[in-house]
């Protein structure tokens, strides 16, 4: 599914040259629930952004379902993101005057399909126990029901692999715990999902655990079960 190879990353800011990312190899395969944890500065949302194709990287190799990533142009690279990848994220990031049921019909309509499936949308919010909700707007609904919105949105072109920012980071303990067994339940129904946390709790619900610091992987983690 991913395989990175030796990917180096540098930011160049005026006079200073900072390496977030330092010779990353790994990979993630069908299936897989990956967990990457490490410090502020670590190199872990540089390397989701990577993965999610939203930024580009410096030397090395990133293949995605067997695409070479780095040779493609930001129009394919548009592409690959709206039809492989679907992203989850701290803030959920909703049209606040949509409702939900269109906030989930949104990537349809960036892939310029001609006639929106609603049902597949509502479909969705069945999914993740949102069907009573469908008609709410963002303000309607509580945090944890905005992300299973977003989680929705994020299934809806049922992408190779869904990327995950600190989904749990703006919720409490309880509502937290309801997500990752959303996240685990997918997860178990065949999905691939790679997640960044600070949490070890919300990190012991993957199957495996990659560590960064100072912009290189120094431990990996696999785990027999979901917590």
């Amino acid at each position: 599914m991913i395989s990175m190879h030796q990917l180096t990353k540098v930011y160049d800011m005026g006079d200073l040259r900072v390496t977030a990312l330092k010779n990353i190899s790994f990979e993630v395969a069908a299936g897989d629930f990956v967990a990457i944890m490490g410090s502020s500065g670590s190199g872990k949302s540089t390397l989701l952004n990577i993965l999610g194709c939203l930024d580009r990287f410096d030397s090395g190799s990133y293949r995605l379902k067997g695409t070479e990533v780095h040779r493609r142009g930001d129009d394919e690279l548009a592409t690959i993101r709206n039809r492989e990848i679907g992203f989850v994220f701290q803030n959920f990031n909703l049209l606040p005057r949509k409702t939900a049921l269109q906030n989930v019909a949104l990537p349809l309509l960036y892939r310029r399909e001609r006639q929106i499936d609603l049902q597949r949308a509502a479909s969705m919010l069945r999914r993740v126990g949102l069907g009573d909700r469908m008609h709410h707007r963002p303000m309607e609904l509580s945090g944890g029901q905005c992300q299973r919105v977003a989680i929705a949105r994020a299934l809806i072109n049922e992408p190779a692999i869904i990327l995950a920012d600190e989904p749990t980071g703006n919720l409490d303990s309880t509502t937290s715990a309801d997500i990752m067994a959303l996240f685990v339940e997918l997860n178990e129904a065949g999905h691939t999902l790679v997640m960044v946390t600070h949490e070890e709790e919300i990190a012991a619900y993957a199957s495996r655990t990659v560590r960064l610091k100072d912009g290189e992987i120094f431990a990996e983690e696999h785990r027999q079960t979901h917590a």
